[in-house]
């Protein structure tokens, strides 16, 4: 797996910051090619990771990354049809540790927690709309 802290310390300083508001997202949806100054080769990198990543997890499963020259930030989403989605970050402190989590992951307990937490979540919706209505 490409090392994400040695990547994104590389990014420190960098053109691509400059352009991305002090902050480059990463996820599986990320077209990188959109990213505005990003050098061939941190790009090269950066879908690089993404597809180590990817090929980590099972494919219900989502990720958003932030990296901003100093620290890395991970969000692990759980996709629930169109609308609904729950996500929880992950914290590690080496390249190594991240995909220690992922592939160690108990993906069957974080989309129950995450379908559990996503149908709460409908319940308050549906009751505040009927309280809505009520008035």
């Amino acid at each position: 797996m490409i090392d994400v802290y040695k990547l994104n310390v590389a990014l420190a300083g960098s053109m691509a910051l400059s352009l991305n508001e002090g902050s480059i997202l990463v996820s599986n949806d990320t077209d990188l090619d959109d990213t505005q100054g990003l050098t061939t080769s941190q790009r090269c990198d950066l879908d690089t990771l993404k597809h180590n990543i990817a090929e980590l997890m099972p494919d219900d499963f989502g990720y958003t990354m932030f990296l901003d020259g100093r620290e890395v930030s991970f969000q692990l989403e759980y996709q629930d049809g169109m609308v609904a989605s729950s996500g929880s970050f992950l914290e590690f402190s080496t390249t190594e540790e991240l995909q220690g989590l992922l592939v160690n992951a108990d993906w069957d307990a974080m989309r129950s927690d995450a379908l559990r937490g996503i149908a709460q979540m409908n319940k308050l919706i549906a009751a505040k709309k009927r309280k809505g209505r009520r008035k």
